[in-house]
């Protein structure tokens, strides 16, 4: 049968101490904890209710264990979570963190939320694996970049939530499949990045909310607007620590989300048709320049451009020259003066509209190559 359910619900605790214990069904719905909570290292079977909780004083929670837990409404003065696990849903919604909020190293295997939540001072998320989507949505941060992210974050949804100050650290992962790690907790942290992936090539700067969009998700606080904004911020937020490159690749996924999706007539998100995904400016910039982000790609089009020029400009005069030569030599037959006569030396006609072709595809090829070496050159500069 297990421990009984202990039931606290509406009540009013100077001090609670559950260090490693064993509780099935606690509830505690809507209590107050005046001085201090410390439930380090319990063991939560079944659903842990803490909505509505009032935690006066520091809560501990490190090492804890949880199945299902609700924390929805709770107040915290400072919560200590660090190298806690979640087996199922983790809800904190609306919380309201006055103090320091500590997630370090915590494992979510099942969906968690924080969306609408406050924190008023620190909340490290460092090294926190979340095998399933989180919701960090619509969070206000009395000072952003005391927020941290440190690890994968490829299942994290920041949807209208102003991430342009929050500190994402350098072992920050977006793509799905990045994390690493050996052991149950590396083989969690693999899986918690093997979701579909962006549909692209494109892939290491995908946030999980452009996911969202190619598996045709109906969430209502989904919109083509928000997930862009994600992106505007994450490029505020990389030029903020000079790290342009990275600032770059969710330029390039913004521009992604733009050319291929829209609204239908009802409204709703949808993906373009093939041909108008291709057919587009955005699918010209991206092929010749990754959106002005490499140097590399202009250089070849216009290299390919002016051999075209070199060979449109010789070949035809020189294979015409050399045939005629040879004519009068003597040394053609019948066979050989008839494919003279088929490349004329003139070719004025031709040459003219090959020409333009020629020039005209060299605009945009120029312009993209002008770009991408303007945003190289103030990436140096800026360093």
């Amino acid at each position: 049968m297990g421990p009984p359910a202990p039931i606290f619900r509406k009540s009013t605790l100077e001090e609670a101490t559950f260090r490693a214990a064993t509780l099935r069904g606690a509830n505690f719905r809507q209590s107050t904890f005046e001085k201090g909570a410390d439930f380090s290292g319990a063991a939560f079977l079944g659903t842990a209710e803490f909505a509505g909780s009032k935690f006066a004083k520091p809560a501990r929670f490190s090492r804890a264990k949880f199945d299902k837990t609700v924390f929805d409404w709770a107040r915290f003065d400072a919560a200590k979570f660090d190298r806690s696990s979640f087996k199922k849903a983790a809800s904190f919604y609306e919380c309201d963190f006055t103090g320091t909020a500590n997630f370090r190293n915590a494992v979510f295997r099942g969906k968690s939320y924080f969306s609408g939540s406050e924190f008023g001072a620190a909340a490290d998320f460092s090294d926190a694996t979340f095998a399933m989507p989180m919701h960090f949505r619509a969070i206000k941060a009395k000072c952003p970049a005391l927020v941290r992210f440190d690890g994968n974050v490829s299942n994290v949804s920041f949807l209208d939530t102003d991430v342009k100050e929050t500190t994402f650290g350098s072992r920050t992962t977006w793509s799905p499949g990045a994390a690493v790690g050996g052991g149950r907790l590396g083989r969690l942290r693999r899986a918690a990045g093997g979701g579909a992936g962006c549909p692209t090539w494109n892939k290491k700067w995908c946030a999980y909310d452009e996911r969202l969009l190619d598996e045709g998700s109906r969430d209502k606080a989904l919109n083509l607007e928000n997930v862009k904004n994600v992106y505007r911020d994450m490029r505020d937020n990389s030029d903020r620590s000079l790290a342009y490159g990275v600032s770059g690749g969710f330029f390039v996924r913004e521009m992604e989300v733009e050319r291929k999706y829209g609204y239908d007539e009802k409204g709703r998100i949808q993906k373009k048709h093939i041909v108008q995904r291709a057919v587009t400016w955005h699918a010209a910039y991206n092929v010749l320049s990754e959106y002005g982000q490499s140097l590399m790609r202009p250089m070849l089009c216009l290299s390919a451009i002016f051999g075209a020029g070199l060979l449109l400009l010789w070949c035809p005069t020189g294979i015409s020259s050399a045939l005629e030569i040879s004519c009068r030599g003597g040394l053609g037959d019948s066979a050989l003066r008839t494919l003279a006569s088929m490349v004329p030396i003139p070719l004025s006609t031709s040459h003219t509209a090959a020409e333009l072709g020629l020039k005209i595809a060299s605009l945009p090829a120029s312009a993209t190559f002008l770009i991408a070496l303007r945003r190289r050159f103030e990436k140096s500069r800026r360093h």
